[in-house]
């Protein structure tokens, strides 16, 4: 991060500033650009390594964790552990459901034309994406399956809900 940025690399590995501000910078100055209108896209690992990269560069950094330290043996789990903060592919899943919510809450007719389209009974890149997003959510949060059917089984049940809370 240093070689890109030295009012970065001061900001989050000063010992002055705490941990919790270092986290909002994180989030504000960051993570906004990193993540800017990423929900739009159906990432590929390439993709998605690079992104967790840089994520977790300034993670470690502020964890005083740099993957090049001989004395650091914490794992990227470790660190957002001790960090409390999620995994990429979560922040990424978070981002594209909430955009979910907003598509369904407007419906723009031509996007959402779209968006229904199957070629040979197989939805498009992103909407297959989206349908795993979905059931991730689903197995992962027991207060959604509480309201909620399994996905597969009923995405009109989904949508009335994501229309009535966006």
């Amino acid at each position: 991060m240093s070689a890109y940025c030295p009012l970065a690399s001061r900001i989050f590995g000063s010992q002055i500033i705490s941990v919790w501000v270092k986290l909002h910078f994180m989030n504000s100055l960051v993570l906004s650009r990193l993540l800017h209108n990423v929900h739009t896209w159906v990432v590929h690992p390439k993709a998605l390594g690079q992104l967790n990269n840089v994520y977790m560069r300034v993670l470690r950094r502020i964890a005083d964790r740099l993957r090049y330290d001989e004395t650091c043996e914490s794992s990227d789990l470790e660190v957002r552990t001790m960090l409390s903060q999620a995994s990429i592919d979560c922040l990424l899943q978070k981002q594209r459901l909430q955009y979910l919510s907003r598509l369904v809450a407007n419906r723009p007719k031509s996007l959402w034309a779209i968006l229904q389209t199957t070629h040979k009974d197989v939805l498009l890149p992103w909407a297959a994406q989206m349908a795993q997003d979905l059931n991730t959510l689903y197995a992962k949060v027991s207060a959604v399956r509480d309201v909620l059917p399994e996905p597969r089984s009923n995405s009109q049940a989904w949508f009335d809900f994501f229309a009535r809370f966006p």
